[in-house]
């Protein structure tokens, strides 16, 4: 069985240069004033196109123009709006009018409507978790789930805490910096972090921050050694090249297949507890939207 041919538009009715003309006008007539032309509701309903048994009213293409947009540009955006509407609904045409099969349109029809099912669901779980889903995880919580899956929370790679300082060589008074780097009164660190605001290239001072080993090392001189043997907990650093000093004071270092230390893996416990929550909430409403619609017969089985 050949499939249906659709009769081809007659070219007077539907030749888009004669378009293309004929809605520049009206764009061009009917939106020199825009704000009065979409707010004035005794032509709220006046139609714009047709195509076959489909209608597009000036109401539809009210949020096209942007305030302020001048006449010409206006023109521009409806102009182009329309055509494509135009051609859309005349390829749509023709494809129902070559589907040869019945079959496969109501096919595409329930898809279409299992689809817009599942938005719908979707929307109301999405609004559901952010009216009810608490999100505040304490600190006892993650260290509960800390504790609990310890042996799954192994490194893949080396991590450190470290004071780290980049300073140009012409900085002044770098002997002070490199005694404040080193120190553990809380004065010195203070002074440090001025130091720092004044004239460091990069630095870090977050002291309970982990951060990967190998993201230190991108900061860092070429005289460290790049495979890390010489950093240790509680040692200072010094490096230099042409332009800079480095500074690097080894609070501590994870090696690799040790278990992570519970701040490193705190954000994502909380992501993970949270994705809990939410799985929780959803089933929890599932069951008993499911126990009310057996209590107020709103479905039944047949044999």
């Amino acid at each position: 069985m050949n499939p249906v041919q659709a009769p081809e538009p007659s070219m007077e009715k539907f030749n888009m240069g004669h378009i293309t003309s004929v809605l520049l006008v009206l764009a061009l007539a009917g939106i020199l004033h825009a704000c009065s032309f979409f707010h004035d509701e005794s032509t709220s309903s006046k139609r714009v196109a047709r195509a076959f048994d489909k209608y597009l009213y000036k109401e539809d293409i009210v949020d096209l123009i942007p305030m302020g947009t001048s006449a010409k540009d206006s023109a521009i955006l409806v102009n182009r709006y329309l055509e494509s509407w135009i051609k859309q609904q005349l390829v749509l045409n023709k494809a129902k009018l070559n589907l040869s099969e019945q079959e496969a349109i109501k096919h595409m029809e329930k898809q279409l409507e299992d689809y817009r099912s599942s938005l719908i669901i979707y929307a109301y779980k999405k609004e559901l978790i952010k009216q009810k889903l608490d999100t505040a995880v304490s600190d006892m919580k993650i260290n509960e789930y800390y504790n609990d899956n310890v042996d799954n929370l192994i490194l893949k790679d080396d991590i450190i805490r470290v004071r780290y300082v980049k300073i140009p060589k012409a900085a002044p008074d770098l002997d002070s910096a490199k005694k404040w780097c080193a120190s553990e009164l809380d004065e010195d660190i203070t002074a440090l972090e001025e130091y720092c605001h004044q004239y460091a290239k990069s630095y870090l001072l977050t002291e309970k921050e982990w951060i990967l080993f190998e993201n230190l090392k991108l900061e860092l001189g070429s005289g460290f050694d790049s495979n890390n043997q010489e950093f240790e907990p509680n040692m200072m650093l010094e490096s230099e090249d042409s332009m800079h000093v480095y500074l690097v004071y080894v609070l501590d270092l994870i090696r690799k297949e040790n278990p992570a230390p519970v701040e490193y893996e705190r954000e994502k416990i909380r992501d993970i507890i949270l994705n809990r929550r939410r799985s929780e909430l959803i089933l929890k409403m599932e069951a008993s939207t499911y126990q009310e619609g057996i209590s107020k017969n709103y479905f039944e089985l047949y044999k």
